[in-house]
């Protein structure tokens, strides 16, 4: 059902992305780098486990900040906060800073 509830509502989603190997910080990289934007983290509990975790079934969404209430009136209770994009090419999360040019260097690396 939470498939087709996404479908359905697909036009308030600027981005969707599956969460697989390498978990949800995996999917995150991809996706900013797809669209060539960094990303202000919230402070997670037990950040590792849940950065890391490939549990099926998830998915990584962008809203736009106009589409928000939307979002969160349609998928109540079924998503978890994770931050805003910025324009800085860097995931910040409190004191620290992944440079995302040079993690997508070596992702794109892996890839050949």
């Amino acid at each position: 059902i939470f498939y087709q509830t996404m479908a359905q509502h697909r036009e308030i989603l600027e981005s969707i992305h599956d969460v697989s190997e390498g978990g949800i910080l995996v999917a995150l990289c991809e996706s900013l780098f797809l669209n060539n934007l960094g990303m202000q983290m919230e402070n997670i509990s037990n950040a590792h486990n849940f950065l890391y975790s490939e549990y099926p079934s998830r998915f990584i969404v962008g809203v736009d900040l106009e589409n928000i209430s939307k979002f969160e009136e349609i998928f109540f209770g079924k998503y978890k906060f994770l931050g805003r994009t910025q324009e800085q090419y860097t995931i910040e999360m409190g004191d620290e800073s992944i440079d995302l040019a040079e993690v997508e260097k070596y992702w794109r690396v892996s890839w050949e």
